[in-house]
């Protein structure tokens, strides 16, 4: 069986090599030459500003927690290291279901 419509409708490469060719990327990109209208202005909601603190304190922060690494690597090696599975299902399930939109939160605490 042979699925026609292989090819897309459009093909885009030519204008893509056109408007390069022709330098119309970079005038679009220029600022108007006309200033004398009214400036625009955003002012960000106090909300705003405090996901951008978080945003800023999140990517501070080390990718990898040394000390818990160190710690689970320490109850490895001594053979203390318990996993719980019915927890760790729980909070995968909740996590799923909230980031679906299901639910807001569910209590995990077993």
């Amino acid at each position: 069986m042979e699925i026609s419509g292989k090819e897309p409708l459009i093909n885009l490469n030519a204008y893509i090599k056109n408007a390069q060719g022709s330098g119309k990327t970079e005038k679009i990109c220029e600022k108007p030459k006309d200033t004398s209208g009214p400036e625009d202005k955003v002012e960000l909601s106090d909300r705003a500003n405090e996901l951008k603190q978080a945003i800023r304190a999140v990517k501070a922060m080390p990718e990898i927690r040394q000390e818990k690494v160190e710690q689970i690597q320490n109850q490895l090696s001594q053979g203390t290291y318990k996993v719980e599975g019915q927890k760790i299902a729980i909070n995968m399930i909740s996590e799923s279901l909230v980031n679906s939109g299901i639910l807001n939160k569910i209590d995990t605490t077993v």
